[in-house]
């Protein structure tokens, strides 16, 4: 499956926010002897899976941002951060990610959120981690109504929906106002890299420090240091986990 979020491997299908065509590859087998299959390893299926929902011109456009939005059903009306805004964890394992959520707020937006386990209110951000495990460690799902609730299987999922939620916001001329709509994202590529020749070039650890910071808001989970010339292979990498960049 070129969608695992939408076609799953063992064939189960789950319903994306709007139609998505995805190529499948198939095993043909026996039914009375399992051990006797063919497969076309050179022929792919086109299937269009139907939407939950349908367009309406009244939606808000997809959000532009980098990687772009895989999954987008637009509403009408927008969301607008407060002065009583917050940052609202529903699950203790999601602390850590509503700080580095804040820590982006802060330095893109210029807005401190206040971190709370309480009921939401209206305009609000709420984070909770949710039984969808077709979207993966890196996936998440949001809703823009009146407050935003993130939906993630996994607190790195959480922390890129954050990511997301922040370059909407940037964009806006108050840093405060997102389009309402439903968002269901998840990575294309498992690892998503950049590399670095420390060998050639003099980088201070402050500056691949802040390489880090800036892969990390668009989503790159790897860093690749070319460390000399001396033959052989002679690279390292390390997945740019987000505890990294905010240490750094």
């Amino acid at each position: 499956s070129s969608n695992q979020a939408v076609i799953g491997l063992d064939g189960t299908v789950y319903p994306p926010l709007e139609d998505m065509t995805v190529s499948v590859m198939y095993r043909v087998v026996c039914k009375d002897d399992p051990e006797d299959f063919a497969v076309d390893h050179f022929k792919e299926v086109s299937v269009t899976v139907p939407g939950r929902y349908t367009a309406s011109p009244s939606d808000n456009a997809r959000p532009s941002v980098v990687p772009g939005i895989r999954e987008w059903k637009g509403h009408s009306g927008n969301f607008s951060l407060t002065g009583s805004s917050r940052i609202v964890v529903e699950d203790s394992a999601l602390h850590e990610t509503a700080e580095q959520i804040r820590f982006y707020f802060q330095q893109m937006l210029g807005r401190d959120l206040p971190i709370v386990t309480a009921q939401a209110n209206a305009g609000d951000l709420v984070l909770c981690l949710d039984d969808l495990p077709e979207l993966g460690e890196e996936g998440y799902a949001i809703e823009i109504a009146d407050q935003v609730t993130v939906s993630a299987h996994r607190p790195k999922g959480a922390l890129y929906a954050g990511v997301t939620l922040t370059q909407i916001l940037y964009q806006d001329s108050a840093h405060a106002s997102l389009p309402k709509g439903l968002i269901r994202d998840y990575p294309q590529y498992e690892v998503r890299a950049c590399m670095l020749d420390v060998a050639r070039f003099y980088m201070p650890l402050d500056y691949l420090g802040e390489i880090t910071r800036y892969m990390a808001y668009f989503k790159l989970n790897e860093i690749r240091l070319h460390i000399n010339d001396n033959g052989g292979e002679n690279d390292i990498s390390f997945r740019v986990e987000s505890r990294i960049c905010l240490q750094l």
